[in-house]
């Protein structure tokens, strides 16, 4: 059951079906860290926003 997708499915049913989860877990972790750099900028603090970047 769990290798029909790899078996049976179009190659880019079965890429755009394991490429959709990953874009989107990327894009909420590029939103998160840009609100954390963003909030943490707002105190003024260079070493604060160079920890939070590394």
């Amino acid at each position: 059951m769990e290798n029909e997708l790899f078996e049976k499915a179009p190659v880019h049913k079965a890429y755009f079906n394991m490429a959709l989860p990953l874009v989107f877990s990327m894009v909420i972790s590029l939103v998160y860290n840009m609100v954390d750099t963003f909030f943490i900028a707002r105190t003024g603090n260079t070493n604060l926003v160079a920890g939070v970047s590394l």
